[in-house]
């Protein structure tokens, strides 16, 4: 994980895991209209966005010096 991102304080940390989330979900929408950003919307609906949160808040609370993650069936590293 990035140096700068383990000496966040914890409301910058869930902010940062919830962007994190939520961009993810962007892309797969993305990836689910075949690649189609120009005539179709990636779009991610109101409440998968909330339900999100809770998720992003124990991201947060996860030893943040964990190397990997798993978001949306993804694997992503920092």
């Amino acid at each position: 994980m990035f140096k700068s991102v383990k000496k966040l304080d914890m409301l910058r940390l869930i902010q940062v895991w919830a962007s994190l989330i939520l961009y993810r979900q962007i892309l797969d929408s993305i990836e689910a209209n075949d690649y189609n950003n120009f005539t179709m919307r990636a779009y991610v609906g109101k409440w998968k966005k909330l339900l999100s949160l809770p998720v992003a808040y124990g991201r947060a609370l996860i030893s943040p010096s964990m190397a990997s993650i798993n978001v949306s069936k993804k694997k992503l590293s920092l």
